[in-house]
C-alpha cells in the first residue's frame, strides 16, 4: 500500500485511500479473477486499478459507499479486460485464421475461426448486445445484435465435430449472417 500512498498528496486523501483499500481489495480481486481465471493476472489487474484510483482519489467523496464500490469494481473490471485482451493477443497461434472482405455495398464482413479447447476465449463480444439463439446447419449458434445499426453484429457457432469455433461479424441481419455461415464448409 505504501507505493499507492506515495502517489497521494494530502493526508485526507491518504486516509480515504487506506479505507478504500482495506474495504474493497478482496472484492476487486474477486471481480478481476472472474474475468481472468488466473490469480497472478488478477493481482496485476487489481494493482493497475489501485494505481488508477490513487491518481484520482480526489474525485471520491466517501470511501465506503455504494457509489465508490461501483466505481472501484468498474475500474477493476476494465483493467482485467485490458489484461485479458493483451494476453489473448499473445496467445493467438496458427490454429486461428481470419478472412475479411467488403461486399458490394461496402460493408466489411469478417470470419474468424479457431481450433482447440480454449478457442471460445478468443471472442470478446459486447456486453450490451442482445443475444439470441439461432440455428446454423442444425447446430445452436449465438447471434449478437448490436444496438447501433452501424456496428457489426456477430454470429458465433461451434462446428459439428466440436473442435472449431467460428465468429462471423458484419453489419448484417441474422438471416443474412446465417446464410453466409451455412455456406462455409466446416
Amino acid at each position: 500500500m505504501i507505493v499507492y500512498l506515495q502517489m497521494i498528496d494530502t493526508p485526507e486523501d491518504r486516509s480515504k485511500f487506506e479505507q478504500l483499500y482495506l474495504e474493497y481489495r478482496g472484492l476487486m480481486f474477486h471481480a478481476a479473477n472472474q474475468i481472468l481465471h488466473n490469480e497472478q493476472d488478477a493481482e496485476d489487474a487489481v494493482h493497475q486499478a489501485f494505481l488508477s484510483i490513487a491518481q484520482h482519489i480526489q474525485n471520491i467523496d466517501q470511501p465506503i459507499s455504494s457509489k465508490t464500490r461501483c466505481y472501484v469494481v468498474t475500474i477493476t473490471e476494465n483493467k482485467a479486460i485490458d489484461q485479458y485482451r493483451r494476453r489473448q493477443k499473445q496467445t493467438i497461434t496458427d490454429t486461428t485464421s481470419m478472412m475479411a472482405y467488403t461486399d458490394s455495398d461496402g460493408r466489411m464482413i469478417s470470419l474468424i475461426y479457431s481450433r482447440g479447447a480454449d478457442a471460445t476465449s478468443l471472442f470478446l463480444l459486447p456486453q450490451d448486445a442482445e443475444m439470441q439463439t439461432v440455428s446454423v446447419n442444425g447446430q445452436d449458434a449465438d447471434f449478437y445484435l448490436e444496438s447501433d445499426p452501424e456496428s457489426a453484429n456477430a454470429l458465433v457457432w461451434l462446428s459439428a465435430s466440436g473442435d472449431t469455433i467460428y465468429c462471423l461479424t458484419a453489419p448484417l441481419p441474422a438471416s443474412t449472417l446465417i446464410q453466409i455461415a451455412e455456406s462455409i464448409p466446416t
